[in-house]
């Protein structure tokens, strides 16, 4: 069967940077120091950004085999799941405080009912044509589930709380 593919943008890593520069500025006046910095120190300043912004770009790829998650321009396995290991997925609604801070991602959960594979929706190139083929291949929970604070479900640490049934099952 043919692969599919969906790249994605994960800005966590650009705003942990974003969060240790802007402090710096302003602490040791950089601006000011940078023009007089070595070619080495500007060197491994950008060796660190480029670093950075190459483990925010992730690709999903599914197959009949099952889907990995890997980084995109250096192209590592960070996860791999047959679809034999996934019990079902689901449509998550991860709700962090505020109205704002509700984040739509996909959870992948095995038959511990553990999240062992997580996908944001947002900032992802070819996302309905992956989920067409995960459909084929893959129950999808009924319901939208809306998850509090899921710091360590979402991580697989903890199992997921289900609110309803699933459609297939027969318990």
């Amino acid at each position: 069967m043919r692969e599919f593919s969906s790249v994605g943008f994960n800005t966590g890593y650009l705003l942990f940077l974003v969060s240790l520069i802007f402090p710096a500025i302003n602490m040791f006046g950089i601006i000011d120091k940078f023009s007089i910095m070595s070619e080495n120190n500007i060197i491994l300043f950008s060796l660190i950004v480029i670093v950075l912004i190459s483990f925010s770009v992730n690709k999903v790829r599914v197959s009949s085999y099952g889907i990995i998650k890997e980084l995109y321009f250096m192209p590592f396995v960070s996860k791999q799941r047959s679809w034999s290991q996934i019990k079902y997925y689901a449509d998550v609604d991860e709700k962090y405080g505020g109205k704002n801070s509700i984040e739509k991602v996909i959870w992948f959960i095995d038959f511990n009912d553990r999240v062992c594979l997580r996908l944001k929706k947002s900032k992802r190139k070819n996302l309905k044509k992956v989920l067409d083929v995960i459909a084929k291949f893959e129950d999808k929970y009924v319901d939208n589930l809306e998850i509090n604070y899921p710091y360590f479900m979402r991580s697989g640490w903890t199992k997921v709380t289900y609110y309803k049934k699933i459609e297939n099952d027969k318990k």
